[in-house]
């Protein structure tokens, strides 16, 4: 007998603990009136959602299914549900389509229900159930199916759960611990789940009994159907279900028996087990005698489109396999399967199965270095400080402009740099004295590598760029781990320093020290090039990069001493690379009228000029201008007329080397918003200035979208909704009664805009609807990045706003790139909750309504040079001020110094000083 139907027979032929009982009730006769045999349930409530609301006959176009088969206790539709074609039992041709998600009023159908079994304890409910969109097992999901009572308030519960990286059934009761089943949840697969109360309660699945509920409770009053919202736990994730036949139904005293669920038996063959990952899955299907399958029948569909087993075998069952090339795994993302066959009678049959690739990086082989051209006699790094007076955001974009030499000249101690370079044969393992250690504790100074420099006092608005050569010994995943106190950003490339190169991870933001775990594939075993940089704003300072084991372990790069570490080379070959673009991919308020650069810099291969191509939203053509000085090419392409404005763009940019090598790249950017448009503005930075610790949260999660599927705009952002738990930010636990009048400091933030906006309203997304939600704010502007912050607001919510937002207006219009805000009241102060309730202080997100305000840049001057004698004049016209003249030994240029000597805007030099060094005009 097949194993699954083995298993469900010996359910059924498992005498129940009160058969004695039962044969005595019967010969007294004191369960009057229910029917002997299968089906011994007595159904209470019966929703066959939508196939018996009147005036519709089976199938018809219910809009609004709510009529109880059984029982008249109708429904009550909450959002817009879908009344959808498919069936789950027999009789049943429709179903219900819950779809859930940030933006969408949470949807489900519910009734008060008050219900005492007529034998206390004995009772239970169930339903049949399809996933269409699954929770992320990596955001602990809670998502529930079918709740009985209040689910804020203590509520029996069908539900999914995450557990062991997959998505399974379970459920819980008041005061029950959540208990997980077996059975995994496949997309598109209907499922039959019911909880039962026969003293003592249990979850069964398709009817296998999997899982405890606890004692035998009664239900409490009200019933809530098909309930699916993210829970408060639930750290983003959502699902989308479609549902059917959902019953409330009392047991008998003799006890309950799994025919009764009235689930159809297997009746053809069947899918015993299926398993799949990044390079295919294996389906196993059983016969089921005397049907058998037929394997010229079979069909497969993945996520929709047809496709073509890879191998039928049969050694015993049906195999059915699908596999991808080693270099082509699949995409990370969840998979739905759709699989039909017919037996050998001509029966027909289809069924259901998915999996999940989790998230990582193709590392592309095109990268792979080619043997012999990197140094293994020189283990380690090349790292790069970069350090400023004043202003790092904790912005990348900003990081990556600052190394560039865009925000001043380099202040970091480079004595016993080489071209800007450290060599650095060691561990990435740095902190300063503030700085917390993380995983390892070797706990370098940053003053090794050059920071502070030595007119600074501290590391703050510091950077660095480390590029290296990491050796992957065999094909497959690894995981990277970067632990950094503030942001960071980890890619690789042909060239690491390429601007357009695959970025592996990053975190933009401030933060205290915490992991980010990189997953990538390596196609091709060997060396890679690699790049990191790192920033720090104001305070502790930490760098770590390691990998994690397949023990779990953790290793530093570069630590020979620890069997498995990734070994770091810091000499290999040096390709010509793109330096620099404009627009930069991603940007999202670049000008109407600008023009599209590109930098290409050559290095042990050349790029000739006539080679580049530059296209906008369509194919590459030859720019309006390229140009090659110093072995560095810019090419430009002037569009034709301005973008519009909030518009999506494409670049498309080709070139070849002189090896004959062809490279085509694509990135997009966004066009600003008009001057006068509204637009809704999400800050690029945010650091933490007052205020108490926090509770498990980063402050960046307020202005890191991670509440949200899809970015709002000032379009939907009042329909937008924001999760709680995980993507929010609050203060550690005060001790009662309030957080404030416990004299606990007003938590207060620094930030920055990116450019200038006239600002009209602050926008705030709630904490989750509890009295700890931050309701009153003052806001302070500045013009200068935060020097100083000049102005001041008061505002507050009407209410507490859980995952809903408010637009708080200001009393007008400020014009700013930085805004400071101090919290200064909560739900509680505020009597929402409950007065002097909310020991903390928490919110979702923070964004602001504004336009921008267009700054026109200054004229380009020309800068001329003239020659007489043995001398050079450098000179640009008297009366254009604000520009800086500069000059580099080298390009590319590590560092730009100031030229001394400067005089209404000249300078005379050496010819033989000129010659050999490279000038600009900078204007900050």
């Amino acid at each position: 007998m097949p194993t699954m139907l083995l298993r469900q027979h010996l359910i059924l032929m498992n005498p129940s603990r009160y058969s004695h009982l039962r044969l005595l009730a019967l010969l007294l006769g004191c369960w009057v009136g229910v029917a002997i045999g299968q089906a011994e349930i007595t159904p209470v409530l019966d929703y066959r959602l939508g196939e018996d609301d009147s005036p519709n006959t089976l199938g018809g176009p219910a809009t609004d299914p709510t009529r109880a088969r059984l029982g008249d206790q109708h429904l009550t539709r909450r959002g817009s549900p879908q009344y959808v074609p498919g069936y789950a039992a027999i009789g049943s041709t429709h179903a219900i389509r819950l779809t859930n998600g940030p933006g969408i009023v949470p949807q489900s159908y519910g009734t008060d229900f008050d219900f005492d079994p007529t034998e206390s304890g004995q009772w239970g409910f169930s339903c049949w159930v399809k996933f269409d969109a699954l929770p992320d097992p990596d955001k602990a999901p809670e998502a529930a199916i079918v709740h009985i009572g209040d689910i804020n308030a203590g509520s029996i519960i069908l539900q999914t759960l995450a557990r062991d990286g997959r998505i399974v059934f379970g459920t819980h009761a008041p005061g029950i611990a959540i208990n997980a089943g077996e059975t995994e949840v496949h997309l598109g697969r209907w499922t039959h789940l019911a909880v039962v109360f026969d003293n003592g309660g249990r979850m069964y699945v398709d009817g296998y009994d999997e899982a405890a509920v606890g004692g035998g409770q009664n239900p409490p009053a009200g019933i809530t159907l098909g309930a699916i919202r993210s829970t408060a736990t639930s750290f983003g994730s959502h699902a989308n279900i479609t549902i059917d036949q959902v019953r409330v139904f009392e047991v008998p005293p003799w006890g309950f028996q799994v025919s009764d669920l009235e689930i159809p038996p297997v009746t053809g063959p069947y899918i015993v087990s299926s398993t799949g990952g990044p390079f295919g899955f294996t389906i196993e299907i059983a016969d089921n005698f005397p049907a058998t399958l037929d394997p010229a029948t079979l069909s497969l569909k993945v996520n929709g489109a047809d496709l073509t087993p890879t191998s039928v075998t049969k050694p015993g069952n049906t195999l059915v396999e699908y596999q991808r090339p080693v270099d082509n795994p699949f995409p990370a993302g969840v998979y739905g399967i759709e699989i039909g066959y017919r037996d050998t009678g001509g029966q027909s049959y289809t069924d259901a199965r998915s999996f999940r690739v989790r998230s990582y990086t193709l590392l592309p082989a095109d990268f792979l270095t080619a043997a012999g051209t990197v140094n293994k006699t020189q283990p380690g790094f090349r790292i790069r400080p970069h350090q400023v007076a004043a202003g790092q955001p904790n912005s990348l974009k900003w990081t990556e402009e600052q190394l560039a030499g865009v925000h001043g000249p380099n202040l970091a101690n480079l004595t016993g740099a080489v071209e800007g370079y450290f060599v650095w044969d060691s561990i990435i393992d740095f902190k300063n004295e503030t700085g917390q250690t993380a995983n390892f504790f070797n706990d370098l100074p940053f003053s090794a590598i050059g920071i502070p420099g030595t007119t600074l006092a501290n590391e703050d608005n510091a950077a660095i760029e480390v590029l290296t050569f990491l050796e992957f010994p065999a094909v497959g995943f690894y995981s990277l781990g970067v632990n950094s106190d503030d942001g960071f950003r980890l890619s690789t490339g042909l060239n690491a320093r390429d601007r357009l190169s695959v970025v592996v991870g990053e975190y933009d933001g401030d933060r205290l020290a915490a992991d980010s775990i990189l997953r990538i594939y390596v196609p091709q075993a060997g060396i890679y090039p690699f790049r990191l940089i790192w920033e720090n704003g104001t305070g502790p300072a930490s760098l770590e990069w390691f990998s994690v084991l397949e023990d779990g372990t953790r290793a530093l790069i570069n630590d020979p001493a620890v069997p498995g570490a990734i070994l770091a080379y810091r000499a290999g070959p040096n390709p010509a690379y793109v330096s620099a673009v404009s627009p930069i991919p991603g940007e999202t308020a670049a000008r109407a009228d600008a023009a599209i650069t590109v930098e290409i810099t050559d290095g042990e291969t050349t790029v000739a000029e006539t080679s580049v191509q530059l296209g906008l939203n369509g194919p590459a053509v030859a720019p309006t201008s390229a140009t090659k000085t110093g072995g560095v090419i810019t090419a430009t392409l002037v569009p034709p007329a301005a973008l519009a404005a909030g518009s999506t763009n494409t670049i498309t940019l080709v070139y070849a080397d002189n090896t004959g090598k062809n490279f085509t790249h694509a990135w997009t950017f966004r066009v600003a918003e008009a001057a006068g448009g509204v637009q809704l503005i999400t800050p690029s930075g945010i650091t933490q200035k007052a205020g108490d610790t926090l509770g498990g949260f980063p402050v960046a999660n307020l202005i890191n979208n991670s509440g949200f599927s899809t970015p709002p705009d000032a379009g939907n952002y009042a329909t937008t909704s924001h999760t709680a738990s995980g993507n929010t930010w609050v203060t550690a636990t005060a001790a009662n009664p309030n957080y404030f009048t416990a004299g606990h400091p007003a938590p207060q933030f620094d930030l920055t805009l990116g450019s200038l906006f006239d600002l009209s309203h602050l926008v705030v997304w709630g904490y989750g609807g509890n009295n700890n939600e931050a309701t009153d704010f003052t806001v302070e502007f500045s013009t200068d990045g935060g020097a100083p912050f000049t102005g001041s607001e008061s505002v507050q919510t009407s209410a507490l706003l859980g995952g809903n937002s408010e637009a708080l207006e200001f009393t007008q219009k400020h014009t700013a790139n930085a805004v400071r805000i101090t919290m200064t009241n909560n739900g509680g102060g505020r009597g929402f909750g409950g007065a002097g309730t909310g020991d903390r202080v928490g919110l979702g997100e923070i964004k602001f309504l504004g336009t921008a305000v267009v700054v026109e840049p200054p004229a380009r001057p020309t800068l001329s040079a003239t020659r007489a004698g043995g001398n050079v004049t450098l000179s640009w016209p008297a009366s254009v001020t604000g520009f800086t003249l500069e000059t580099s030994e080298r390009l590319p240029a590590t560092t730009w110094t100031p030229v001394p000597g400067v005089a209404n805007n000249s300078v005379t030099l050496p010819t033989s000083t000129a010659a050999s060094s490279f000038y600009r005009l900078r204007s900050p």
